[in-house]
Order: C-alpha cells, then sequence, then structure tokens
C-alpha cells in the first residue's frame, strides 16, 4: 500500500514539473504575458458586498506600478500619489459628505453606519426629527427661540438653542427659531434672498427675507411648521432667548428630555450627568445646524477658491508652494488623509478657564503621531483667533518635521462678536469663513483641542453625527473641569 501512495505522488510532482516548464516557454515567447494573481472564483462587487468592483492585476495595488513578472517595480522616479483616496463603499468622500445638500438634510444620518457615529444617533435623530416634524402644524404648541440674546460666540448659541430643544421637548412644543436668531453674524448682502425663496428640502420658513437670522443664511429650519403657524389666534407659544436658561421650568441644562432618557436607560449607558448632557448636545446640534444648499454653495466656493483667501502651506524650513503630496495646491481639497485638526481658543476664554498655551496642543499632535505612526500622519491644520499662536505654531522647532495649514483669514485675539465689523469685511462673509473652518477641521481624522471651548465641542460632537467618525482620535489638551466637575457633575459652561 504505501509503495502504491509513493508512486501517486512521485507521478502527480513529475505532472506538475511538466506543467510549470510549458507555461514558462510560452511566457518567454510572449513578452506581453504577465503573471497574475488568479482571479478569485467569485469578484469582489456590489453584488457580493464589496460594495464595488475591484480590478485584479495592475490596478489591485493601487498607485503601485508592476514589472512584467507582476512584481511590484520600485523606480527611483516613481512618486507615490498620497492624496486621500477612499475605498469603495456606500460612504462618499468628506468633501461630499459635508458639502453637498443630499447629504446635509435632516435624515442624512441614516445613511451612515451607526457604530461609526455618537451612540444611538440613528434612534436620537430619528425622535428628533418625529419630534420636530409633525403631519399637522395646527394645534401644536410652540418654544420659540432667539438663542443666545448676548454676544456670545457661535458655539454658544447652538448649545444655548439646545437646551431650548429640551424644554421644548418637556413641554411638547415644536421648537423654532425666532426669524432675527443669531442676526449679528448676518448681513443683507451676504444672506439676502430673492422673496419667497424656499431652500430645497422638507418645507418650512426661511425666516425674514433679506437680512434674517439663523435660518435665513445658513441652516434648514429646524421643523416643516412656520412661523405664521406660531402666531396664529389662540396657539400657546412661548418665546425665549438667554435669562434663566430652563431653570424657570424646573429643567436644568443637563437633563435629557424622558423619551431619550430612556433610550439612555435602555442602552445601559451610565447615569453620568455631564456624559448626558454632552450627549444631548451634540445630537441637537447636530439637528439644528444642517446647512441648506444656498448656504452650502457659498462654502463650496470659499474651500475651492484660489484668491482672496488661501490655505496656507508649510513644510521643514520653507513655505510649501508645490505640495505635491496635496490633491490641490491651493486648497487641499479635501485634507490629506491622515491629517490633524488642532482649534487653539484664546481670547477672552480666559474669563471662563484656564487657557492652554499653544505648545500644549502641538505636542499633543506630534505625541498623537508618534503613537500613531499608520493612523495620522504629521499634516495639522489649525484654527484659532488668536495670531500669535499661528507665529508660535510656524515658528516651532516641530516645524522641522510638520507640514502645517490654515486658512489666511483676518484674526484678532478676542471673540466673535468683538471681530465683526472689523476687518473691511460683511458680518455674514467672516461667519461664512468661520463656518468654513468648521467643516475643513471636520475633514482631518484626529482632533486636538479642549472641550472647555464652544468651537471645540462642536468640532467634537459634529464628527460623530454629520461624518462616520466618532471612533477616530480626539486628544483633550484642558482639564476635566472645562467641561465636568471633579464630582462628575456638568460645568455649566456653554
Amino acid at each position: 500500500m504505501g509503495l502504491i501512495i509513493w508512486l501517486y505522488v512521485e507521478l502527480r510532482y513529475q505532472s506538475q514539473m511538466a506543467d510549470r516548464s510549458v507555461a514558462s516557454t510560452s511566457s518567454s515567447a510572449t513578452s506581453s504575458t504577465r503573471a497574475r494573481c488568479p482571479r478569485p472564483a467569485t469578484p469582489y462587487s456590489a453584488a457580493a458586498g464589496g460594495g464595488g468592483a475591484l480590478e485584479w492585476g495592475a490596478s489591485s495595488l493601487t498607485g503601485l506600478p508592476l514589472s512584467d513578472a507582476g512584481d511590484v517595480r520600485v523606480d527611483s522616479d516613481w512618486v507615490p500619489d498620497l492624496s486621500r483616496v477612499d475605498s469603495p463603499g456606500a460612504i462618499p468622500d468628506d468633501f461630499t459628505l459635508l458639502y453637498t445638500p443630499e447629504w446635509s438634510d435632516h435624515l442624512a444620518f441614516e445613511r451612515l453606519p451607526p457604530e461609526r457615529l455618537a451612540p444611538l444617533t440613528h434612534e436620537a435623530q430619528r425622535m428628533l426629527y418625529a419630534h420636530q416634524f409633525p403631519q399637522v402644524c395646527k394645534g401644536r404648541k410652540y418654544f420659540v427661540s432667539s438663542g443666545n440674546e448676548e454676544l456670545a460666540g457661535l458655539g454658544s448659541h447652538i448649545h444655548i438653542a439646545s437646551v431650548h430643544m429640551a424644554i421644548a421637548f418637556f413641554q411638547n412644543r415644536i421648537f423654532i427659531w425666532e426669524p432675527w436668531a443669531g442676526y449679528i453674524y448676518t448681513d443683507a448682502d451676504t444672506c439676502g434672498e430673492p422673496a419667497g425663496y424656499v431652500p430645497p428640502g422638507p418645507p418650512g420658513p426661511v425666516g425674514s427675507m433679506g437680512s434674517g437670522g439663523w435660518v435665513s443664511c445658513f441652516f434648514r429650519s429646524p421643523t416643516n411648521c412656520t412661523l405664521e403657524d406660531s402666531s396664529a389666534p389662540g396657539v400657546d407659544a412661548v418665546h425665549f432667548g438667554t435669562g434663566g436658561i430652563g431653570v424657570q421650568w424646573g429643567i436644568y441644562p443637563d437633563t435629557l428630555p424622558p423619551p431619550f432618557y430612556a433610550l439612555w436607560l435602555k442602552a445601559g449607558f451610565p447615569l453620568d450627568k455631564a456624559l448626558m448632557k454632552y450627549w444631548w448636545r451634540g445630537q441637537v446640534a447636530a439637528f439644528i445646524t444642517r446647512f441648506h444648499p444656498r448656504a452650502l454653495a457659498k462654502l463650496r466656493e470659499l474651500r475651492t477658491q484660489v484668491g482672496r483667501f488661501m490655505l496656507n502651506h508649510t513644510a521643514p524650513g520653507r513655505l510649501w508652494q508645490n505640495a505635491t503630496w496635496l490633491p490641490n495646491d491651493a486648497a487641499a481639497v479635501p485634507l490629506p488623509r491622515g491629517t490633524v485638526s488642532i482649534h487653539i481658543r484664546h481670547g477672552d476664554k480666559k474669563k471662563e478657564m484656564t487657557l492652554i498655551p499653544t505648545e500644549k496642543y502641538l505636542l499633543a499632535a506630534d505625541e498623537l503621531v508618534k503613537l500613531n505612526p499608520f493612523g495620522y500622519r504629521k499634516v495639522a491644520f489649525m484654527s484659532t483667533e488668536d495670531p500669535g499662536s499661528i507665529e508660535e505654531m510656524v515658528a516651532h522647532n516641530l516645524s522641522n518635521t510638520w507640514h502645517w495649514l490654515w486658512w489666511d483669514v483676518p484674526r484678532l485675539n478676542s471673540n466673535g462678536p468683538e471681530q465683526l465689523g472689523l476687518f473691511n469685511m460683511r458680518r455674514g462673509e467672516l461667519t461664512f469663513i468661520w463656518w468654513l473652518q468648521m467643516f475643513i477641521a471636520l475633514e482631518a481624522d484626529a482632533w486636538v483641542g479642549t472641550r472647555g471651548s464652544n468651537w471645540n465641542r462642536l468640532i467634537d460632537e459634529l464628527r460623530c453625527v454629520w461624518v462616520p467618525k466618532c471612533q477616530n482620535v480626539y486628544v483633550e489638551v484642558g482639564m476635566d473641569e472645562s467641561w465636568r466637575l471633579p464630582n462628575g457633575e456638568p460645568h455649566y459652561s456653554w
């Protein structure tokens, strides 16, 4: 029996050697024939669950040239393409996600994988939508919000409104903006619109025509009900701004409305007031700041233009003028994969928290890349109101190894309202530039900041709802006390 097995194995070996000899002769005779990996029995395709066709052979290693033998060829004059290349799948690139109307409506989250968003995002956004877009508006109660009536920053306005949304839920009211809410950040020339214009999407008001507030200039309406519905005779509507927040109703800023509290309990999350407040703020902020198509068109124009405002680049020791690793030398659209976003909040924030030195942000970014060398790159986009931070970044010894990017816009180390009206710019124009820096930050893949800043919190919140990056790294350089107290209670900083 053993002899028979030995003969069988020997014959199989001799047969395989003969086949290889024939294949080698055929390959030598035809120079255009290349050895390739065998094509799989079921090609990788959308139908097979892959999300798109994967071509084998020359393109199976994206960007790598192959030799005649099918191996990777390394030429001295070959330069790899380091621009952002997304894998095939249902999720588009960041530019599409952020700047196109079809991904900016209130139900865009349904096309994003829930596991890559903040916990319970799908459930929370559906509940917000169901409450805010009823089938019948007649007979409903309303909470008409003017946001933060004080001269506060953009992030503060949005987070104050999230408290108003909580009150609306507690009292079964529809949240709606006053037509002038956010007016200090708008102007008629920038935000003006044709009479009767309604942005595409769910039907709803667009604010006062010509020089209105948030909805007129930037955001989709947060409801299909109108200001006319809220002001009809006999309608129960309350109008509220900043004063007292919700305390006069016995509702505190960290309190979750009952449906969301029940959702939180069912999911088994800890009863951590600061965490619940943070999650709620993020869900509402993402819902009420969905940009309408006209505003997105302005942002796209600013993002891609080559002219008045440029995205500056530095490389070790010199200004980076011909950055071949960028998909677009002038605008870097979108940011290269692995870019780190750094937002430095200085200015008047010293009244509310201990300011973090610029160097601490830079060193934190550097340590992040050292610990994750394959996930992130030494490329950083910086936003800040402090021109001194930009100067310090460029002069820092980390510039020997880092590429810095920043938007070349006017800066004053103060706050948003104090900068409005300066720099010979319209208020709405300057506000669009600030929002654009938020969008660019969301193109990044990691973030360094402090949650004591409303703007940093907004970045952290939107990356977990607007774009599927909640599992990416956010590095906190501030103190816990800037957003939560040592006993776990939330810090009431807006």
